[in-house]
C-alpha cells in the first residue's frame, strides 16, 4: 500500500508521547496508524520487537492487525493477542501447559466422588449433602483433598481466563514484576470494549515505565454499558496523555456517512465530527416493504445485479447482515439462489487429549510453520485417534495455519484453548456473506445488507443509534436498509426523515484525499493470494506436488506482474505453457487416481479433446457427489480448466497444425488461438488461479495423494 497520511495521522506515527490516546470515528484509519507506528518503532527507531505487545479485543481484529503488520515486518517476535488470549498465556506460562480447564459440572463431579470415598457410609453421605457444618473434620478432609487433586492435576475451572490471571498477578508480584519488564511498548487497541475485570487487567500490566498506546472509538460501543465506566474513558481524562483525533474518513462513502449523521443525537461523544473524503451520488437505500417474502425477493434481485453488472464485485465482498434467528433462513435463500455455498462455524470441540499430547512439545524450538503440520499429523498418530476426532482435529489446524502468521505449539493451545476458532470469521471464495451482529466486529465489506433493522436493535435508542452505526460502518461503498412497514423504532423513524431531507444532510469535507491508496495494477485479488497459501499448506507433505502447484504458483503473480508492467513483452503467455504440461500429466495423474483410473467418466479432459467427448456437467455433479470436489469450485471453473489446456496446446502446436492436421482441426485451433488472444488480461488471470483452485477444493485422502505423488514424473 501507499500511505498519504494527515498531519493528525503523521503525527500519531512519530509521536515521542510514552502515553498517547488515538481517537477516531470507524473508517479514519486507526489501525493502519498503529501499523505504521510499530513499523516505525521497529525500523527507525530500532525498538526490538519482543518488547512490543498488542491487545485488542476481538479475535478478527486481532488477525487483522496481524495481517496487515506481517506485510511490512517480521512479526514472529511481536506479541500480538487478544484480552483473552493473553490473559491465557499468562497462565499456562506459569502454571504449565497441560493444564486443564473443566467446566463446573465436571469438577462437581471430581468432588462428589471424594465425598464418597471419605464419607464411611451411604447414611452419612446423604446427610452431609442436606448438611455438610454438622461433619466439619469430614468436610475439611474433602476439601484438603479436592484442593490436592487440582494442584496435582493441574485441573481449573473453566470461568474467565482474565480473571484467573488478575488473580494470578495479584498474589505474585514477581509474576507481575515480570510482565512489567518484558514489555516496553503496550498498544492497546478497541479501549472502549474494556471494562469491568478486562480493565482491572489491563491496568496490572502498567508500572508507569512502559509507553502506553491507546486506540478507541466511544460511538463503537455497542453493549448497553455507560462509556464513562469504560477504559477508553479514564484514559481520555487522564491529563498524563496526549490526545490525537481523527476525524477524516478514507474508507467509506458519503452516502453512508449521512446515515451515519443519526449518532450526533447521543450525548457525552467524545468525537465531535466526520469528514468524508469518498464523495458518491448513491440514493438512500432505506427500503421499507410489506412483507418478509417482499425483502427477501428485493434483496436477492439486488445482489444478483451486483454480482452481474459489477466488473470488480465479487460475491465474498458482499455481505447480509441479519439476527441470529434469521440466519438459517437467509442462508437457505441464498443457497437455493446459487449465491453461497455456506461452510458452518466449528462447534466447540473438546481438545483435551489433542492439547494432552502438544503440552510435552511446548518448549520445542524447533517445530515452526515449516514443519509444523507435519509434526501435528505425527502426533495425531501417535495418539491413536480416529479417523473423526482427527479430521475435526485437522479442520482446527488448517484454520489455525491460514489465519495465523506467527505459528508455534504455545499459540496453538491457546488458540485451542480459548475456542478462537468459534469466534474469527472466515470469508468464503465464491459465496455471499451472512453475518449476525456479532460477528461483523473487526470486518468490512463493499456492499452491505442489512435485513429487519429494528430485529437488531433494543429497546435503549442511544445503544440502538451505535448499533446501527457500526453496521453502517460495516459496508464501505453502499448500504442498503430493509425493515417492514409494522416495525416502530425511534431509529427507524431517524432514518426515515435523514432520507426525507436527504440533500438538506451535511457532512463536512475533508481537505485531504487518498489517504490510503491501494494499488489496482493487479488482477489478483487478496482472496486468491490466500488461496494460494492454503493450497501449499494442504500439499506440503507431498513433496512432488507440493513443488509443481508452488511453481504454477509463482508463475501466476510473475505473470500478473508482467501484464500490469509498463513494457508489455508481446510473447509472455509463452511462460504459461508449464500450466499445459501441468494439466495434462500431473492433473491426469491425480483424476486418475481419484477415479481408479476409469477415465470412461472423464475421457479427454485432460487430453485436450473437443468437449463432444464426454459430458463435462456429469462429471462435474459426479465429482460433487462422491465428495471429492468441493461446491466451492464452481461448474464453469471446471470448465475453464479444460478451455485454458485447448488454448495453450493450440498455441503451443501452432506449427504443427499447419503441416499434418485436417482443415477442421486447423480450423478449430485457429479458433482456440483467437478465443485466447482475445480475453482480457483479468480473464487469463482468471483462467489459471481456476488450476489452483481445483486442487484448493479436490477431497483427496493420503493414500490418494501418496499415491499421486509417486506417480508424478
Amino acid at each position: 500500500m501507499n500511505y498519504n497520511y494527515t498531519e493528525d495521522q503523521r503525527y500519531a506515527i512519530k509521536t515521542d508521547a510514552p502515553y498517547f490516546l488515538l481517537i477516531g470515528s470507524a473508517g479514519t484509519g486507526k489501525t493502519h496508524v498503529l501499523v505504521e507506528r510499530i513499523d516505525y518503532l521497529v525500523k527507525q527507531i530500532k525498538l526490538n520487537p519482543k518488547h512490543i505487545l498488542i491487545l485488542t479485543t476481538t479475535v478478527n481484529d486481532m488477525y487483522n492487525i496481524m495481517n496487515k503488520l506481517d506485510e511490512l515486518l517480521d512479526i514472529s517476535n511481536i506479541s500480538i493477542f487478544t484480552l483473552e488470549m493473553f490473559a491465557l498465556k499468562v497462565i499456562l506460562d506459569y502454571e504449565g501447559y497441560n493444564k486443564k480447564f473443566l467446566s463446573k459440572e465436571v469438577l462437581d463431579k471430581i468432588k462428589d466422588d471424594i465425598t464418597k470415598e471419605v464419607m464411611i457410609t451411604k447414611k452419612q453421605y446423604e446427610a452431609y449433602q442436606i448438611k455438610p457444618s454438622i461433619f466439619m473434620n469430614y468436610k475439611n478432609k474433602i476439601d484438603d483433598i479436592y484442593e490436592s487433586y487440582l494442584k496435582t492435576h493441574k485441573v481449573s475451572l473453566n470461568e474467565d481466563f482474565v480473571s484467573y490471571a488478575f488473580k494470578l498477578f495479584s498474589e505474585d508480584k514477581e509474576l507481575q514484576n515480570k510482565y512489567h519488564n518484558m514489555y516496553s511498548h503496550i498498544f492497546i487497541d478497541n479501549a472502549q470494549d474494556i471494562y469491568g475485570g478486562n480493565k482491572a487487567f489491563v491496568f496490572k500490566l502498567f508500572d508507569n515505565t512502559q509507553n502506553i498506546y491507546v486506540l478507541g472509538n466511544d460511538d463503537q460501543l455497542m453493549e448497553d454499558i455507560d462509556i464513562k465506566s469504560t477504559y477508553l474513558y479514564d484514559v481520555y481524562l487522564d491529563k498524563n496523555f496526549e490526545r490525537k483525533v481523527l476525524v477524516d474518513n478514507y474508507k467509506t462513502n458519503l452516502s453512508i456517512l449521512r446515515f451515519a449523521s443519526m449518532i450526533e443525537k447521543n450525548t457525552s461523544r467524545l468525537i465531535p465530527e466526520i469528514k468524508y473524503m469518498r464523495q458518491d451520488h448513491f440514493k438512500p437505500n432505506l427500503n421499507i416493504l410489506s412483507s418478509e417474502e417482499e425483502i427477501y425477493k428485493e434483496m436477492i434481485s439486488t445482489i444478483k445485479q451486483l454480482n452481474e453488472d459489477e466488473i470488480e464485485t465479487e460475491l465474498f465482498d458482499i455481505a447480509v447482515i441479519v439476527s441470529n434467528e434469521d440466519k438459517p433462513s437467509m442462508i437457505k435463500r441464498l443457497e437455493k439462489e446459487g449465491l453461497l455455498n455456506y461452510i458452518d462455524k466449528e462447534e466447540m470441540i473438546d481438545c483435551d487429549r489433542l492439547v494432552d499430547g502438544l503440552s510435552n512439545y511446548a518448549e520445542d524450538p524447533l517445530i515452526d510453520k515449516t514443519n509444523f503440520l507435519t509434526f501435528m499429523l505425527r502426533t495425531m498418530d501417535e495418539l491413536g485417534l480416529d479417523k473423526q476426532t482427527k479430521a475435526s482435529y485437522m479442520r482446527l489446524i488448517s484454520l489455525y495455519q491460514k489465519i495465523s502468521k506467527d505459528i508455534s505449539i504455545k499459540n496453538f493451545i491457546i488458540f485451542l484453548q480459548t475456542k478462537s476458532y468459534m469466534k474469527v470469521y472466515q470469508v468464503e471464495p465464491s459465496s455471499v456473506n451472512v453475518l449476525t451482529l456479532e460477528e461483523t466486529k473487526g470486518l468490512d465489506f463493499k456492499y452491505v445488507f442489512i435485513k429487519d433493522l429494528t430485529s437488531l436493535l433494543t429497546n435503549q435508542l442511544e445503544q440502538s443509534r451505535k448499533i446501527v452505526y457500526n453496521l453502517l460502518f460495516t459496508a464501505r461503498d453502499l448500504v442498503y436498509l430493509y425493515d417492514l412497514k409494522n416495525s416502530n423504532h425511534e431509529v427507524l423513524e431517524e432514518l426515515k426523515k435523514i432520507k426525507e431531507n436527504w440533500i438538506k444532510i451535511s457532512v463536512k469535507k475533508s481537505i485531504y484525499k487518498d489517504i490510503i491508496y491501494i494499488p489496482t495494477n493487479t488482477y489478483l485479488r487478496m482472496e486468491q493470494h490466500h488461496i494460494f497459501e492454503e493450497v501449499k499448506i494442504k500439499y506440503k507433505a507431498y513433496p512432488k506436488l507440493y513443488n509443481e502447484l508452488t511453481y504454477l504458483i509463482e508463475l501466476i503473480i510473475n505473470f500478473d506482474k508482467i501484464l500490469n508492467g509498463k513494457e508489455t513483452n508481446p510473447n509472455i503467455d509463452i511462460y504459461m505453457q508449464a500450466f499445459r504440461y501441468f494439466i495434462q500429466h500431473t492433473l491426469k495423474v491425480t483424476l486418475d487416481v481419484a477415479f481408479n483410473e476409469k477415465r470412461n467418466r472423464i475421457a479427454g479432459y485432460l487430453s485436450g479433446g473437443s468437449a463432444g467427448g464426454f459430458n463435462m456437467d456429469r462429471d462435474y455433479d459426479y465429482l460433487i457427489n462422491q465428495k471429492l470436489l468441493d461446491k466451492s469450485f464452481t461448474i464453469s471453473e471446471f470448465k475453464s480448466v479444460h478451455d485454458i489446456y485447448r488454448y495453450l496446446s493450440a498455441t503451443h502446436h501452432k506449427h504443427d497444425y499447419e503441416k499434418s492436421v485436417s482443415k477442421n482441426e486447423k480450423d478449430q485451433a485457429k479458433k482456440n488461438i483467437e478465443i485466447y488472444q482475445g480475453l482480457t488480461n483479468r480473464d487469463k488471470i482468471r483462467y489459471y488461479v481456476a488450476v489452483i483452485k481445483l486442487y484448493h477444493a479436490l477431497n483427496l485422502n493420503d493414500k490418494h495423494l501418496s499415491l499421486i505423488d509417486a506417480k508424478i514424473a
